[in-house]
C-alpha cells in the first residue's frame, strides 16, 4: 500500500512539492552558514539585502516592513544589538528607520560588508 497516493497520481504536484522543500532547505542552510560564519553586521546586511530583493517588485521596494524584533530572530541576535547596528548605519545614511519598517538607502556598502566576509564590524 502506497502511503503517498497523491504523489503517484499527480507527479507534477509531487515535483512542485520537492522544489519547494529544496528551496526551503537551501534557505535554511544559508541562514545557518551565516549565523556560524558571519558577525552581526554581515548577518544583518545579508538579511536586509535578501529581504530587499524579495520586495524589489513592490513599489518602494527598498522599504522592508519588519520590526527589529523580527529581524533579530532572523539573524540570531538580540533586538538591542540590531537596534545599535541599524542606528550606526542610519547615521551613515545607509538605512532609514521607520516605525515597523527599515528603508535601505544605500545597498552598496551593505553588499560590501557581506562580500568582505564582514571583517569590518560596521561601527
Amino acid at each position: 500500500m502506497n502511503s503517498f497516493p497523491l504523489c503517484v497520481s499527480q507527479p507534477t504536484v509531487a515535483m512542485k512539492l520537492i522544489e519547494l522543500l529544496c528551496e526551503r532547505l537551501r534557505r535554511t542552510s544559508d541562514q545557518v552558514e551565516q549565523i556560524i560564519l558571519q558577525n552581526l553586521p554581515g548577518r544583518l546586511a545579508s538579511a536586509l539585502l535578501r529581504l530587499t530583493e524579495r520586495h524589489k517588485s513592490a513599489q518602494g521596494g527598498r522599504t522592508i516592513a519588519i520590526t527589529q524584533q523580527e529581524i533579530s530572530e532572523m539573524v540570531g541576535m538580540t533586538r538591542e544589538s540590531i537596534n545599535k547596528q541599524l542606528r550606526v548605519w542610519a547615521g551613515r545614511d545607509w538605512v532609514r528607520l521607520e516605525h515597523g519598517a527599515i528603508v535601505v538607502l544605500k545597498p552598496e556598502p551593505l553588499q560590501a560588508l557581506v562580500e568582505a566576509g564582514s571583517d569590518d564590524d560596521g561601527d
